[in-house]
């Protein structure tokens, strides 16, 4: 996603493009600011015909901190790794995502019920501890309680090891404080 600004600072709107166009929109007299989470992510762009266009223009907004983060999820994320890196946050994506998984189905087997319903009883008031790498959840409730509001700031950069470095975490605004859910995502 572009946001599209003359050099005088006037807002143009919002476009989604390829990331080429990273290069050629500054050439035209404008800049763009390419804001984008993991999808729009992959370090083989430090190396691409972007070139450093990605460096000059791209923040990444992601909900924890990348593989350089340090809580004990990610430790333990890089010890499975073996010393090795993932292509790309993908890995980082999976591993959260299990987090909730793993709860769900050592709650089902401590209650005796590991069937599909069993699972799907034990999700609302569900616990779950991501070991530091969100905060622990609770599943079910009332969302405006228990929604998670905060983000990480991630810019290009050539020696993180996903090249990515964090800029801060912890990142939240009016918007996203004052939201009001009017019921679960889905």
């Amino acid at each position: 996603m572009l946001q599209i600004v003359d050099d005088n600072g006037g807002f143009h709107g919002w476009v989604g493009v390829e990331a080429s166009l990273n290069e050629t929109v500054p050439a035209q007299g404008a800049y763009a600011d390419d804001i984008g989470s993991a999808p729009t992510w992959n370090p083989a762009l430090l190396g691409s015909p972007a070139g450093e266009a990605p460096t000059v223009a791209y923040t990444n907004v992601a909900p924890w901190e990348g593989i350089d983060g340090e809580s004990a999820g990610h430790d333990a994320l890089r010890e499975s790794l073996g010393g090795a890196l993932p292509d790309n946050d993908g890995y980082i994506f999976g591993w959260v995502w299990s987090y909730p998984i793993k709860a769900a189905l050592e709650a089902a087997a401590a209650s005796g019920d590991l069937t599909r319903s069993g699972v799907r009883g034990v999700v609302d008031g569900l616990d779950v501890d991501y070991e530091g790498m969100l905060p622990t959840a609770t599943f079910g409730g009332d969302p405006n309680e228990v929604a998670v509001r905060t983000a990480v700031i991630n810019k290009p950069d050539a020696e993180g090891s996903l090249g990515l470095s964090t800029v801060e975490s912890g990142v939240t605004g009016p918007t996203a404080d004052a939201y009001e859910y009017t019921s679960a995502c889905s």
